[in-house]
């Protein structure tokens, strides 16, 4: 009787960290593909602000004036990034 106790603990622990695992895993995989997304909005936008940024350069090293409107556009997609 008493090995069978200590094997059926041993089991409990096991099928324990079994469990633990499968149930810790699927909502950490979710997280995992949120984060991914949002990474991926991220880099749009940044890759977004960082062409208009070439453009305004380009506009002002070819002596185009640049207005304060297109600076405070760029500044809003990197806030909002």
């Amino acid at each position: 009787m008493e090995d069978a106790k200590a094997l059926l603990a041993v089991m409990s622990g096991l099928s324990g960290v079994v469990v633990g695992y499968y149930f810790g895993r699927v909502p950490g995989e979710a997280h995992a593909s949120r984060a991914q997304d949002q990474m991926q909005k991220m880099q749009g936008k940044v890759g977004g602000a960082t062409a208009k940024l070439v453009d305004l350069e380009d506009s002002i090293s070819s002596g185009k004036p640049v207005n304060a409107g297109d600076i405070r556009h760029v500044r809003r997609m990197i806030s909002q990034a």
